[in-house]
């Protein structure tokens, strides 16, 4: 949300123009006399939190600032007319909410590099079919929670793209500078592969998990998936385009999630319900799917929104 502010000032006909480059874009000053009218642009996705509940909080800042504040339907732009120092104290107010109201924002899209193989689909459905049945005995384990094949993926990061201008932006970063990442990493007769087995819980107690995951390690001598997937993170992160989670990346895949639960008659938003995962772990912890090779790196919508519950690709690139 922040970037250098950029004003250029043109006289024209007793109107003074000042354009500032600073949150989502270009935003415009026109003023007369003592009063401007000032377009200062927001993201849409965020005018829900400013105006508030019947218009409570948009109320509270035009009281608190002593501007008149305006969200123009349709637009990422707000119109704030008042006194130089009333409009800056706006500005001040409504880049403190947006902020906010984005550090709490979950994220909306995820760079992920899709694992997928023949064999590997089949080994999957094998063993889903062994877990489901009925005298395999894994309490809480409900056959929506199951990751399909068609979306096993490694997760290099998540972002929070709140617009369509946020999202052609890191389309367009993707396209025009990952690939000289990837190239830093990927000499022209390397090939990516991932070597998946192992079982683990994201969770302490396997009793109570929410998340069943597969190891998926670069057994070469290079490490090169873990020097590509730190590498496609920073530059991402120093790009602004990706959320800094401070933490260590955790290569893997994701086979089975609680969140993914569907049960007629429950609230969409109600709590989430762990699995028993011990007699998973006992029958399977030492899973082997052997080798699968790394093709691709995707910008994915969060939600399975795709045909068949996939997730939908905003853009992507070849891992050579």
């Amino acid at each position: 949300m922040q970037s250098n502010i950029t004003k250029i000032q043109k006289s024209i006909q007793g109107l003074t123009l000042e354009n500032h480059d600073e949150n989502a874009g270009n935003s415009e000053t026109i003023s007369t006399d003592n009063i401007i009218s000032h377009q200062y642009l927001v993201n849409r996705s965020f005018f829900g939190k400013i105006i508030g509940r019947g218009g409570s909080t948009i109320k509270q800042l035009r009281n608190d600032t002593g501007a008149q504040i305006d969200v123009i339907p349709g637009r990422d732009s707000i119109t704030i007319k008042g006194t130089q120092d009333k409009v800056d104290k706006a500005i001040e107010a409504i880049d403190k909410l947006v902020k906010g109201t984005h550090s709490a924002s979950r994220p909306t899209h995820f760079l992920s590099i899709p694992v997928s193989s023949t064999l590997l689909t089949q080994q999957l459905d094998q063993f889903y079919s062994s877990i489901l049945s009925p005298t395999f005995g894994c309490q809480g384990l409900d056959p929506s929670m199951l990751v399909s094949h068609k979306n096993l993926h490694i997760t290099v990061g998540v972002s929070k793209l709140t617009s369509q201008s946020d999202i052609a932006k890191a389309a367009e970063f993707l396209k025009d500078h990952l690939p000289n990442v990837v190239n830093s990493v990927i000499k022209d007769n390397d090939r990516l592969s991932v070597h998946i087995h192992n079982l683990k819980t994201m969770q302490a107690d396997p009793s109570k998990a929410h998340v069943v995951y597969i190891e998926a390690h670069d057994e070469s001598k290079d490490q090169l998936l873990d020097k590509l997937c730190v590498g496609l993170r920073n530059s991402m992160i120093e790009a602004g385009l990706m959320v800094d989670e401070s933490r260590p990346l955790k290569i893997h895949i994701t086979l089975i999630n609680s969140s993914y639960r569907k049960e007629e008659g429950k609230p969409k938003n109600s709590r989430r319900e762990t699995f028993d995962a011990r007699p998973i772990l006992d029958s399977f912890a030492s899973i082997d799917f052997g080798d699968v090779p790394l093709n691709k790196l995707h910008l994915m919508r969060m939600g399975k929104r795709g045909p068949e519950d996939t997730y939908e690709s905003v853009e992507s690139i070849a891992l050579e």
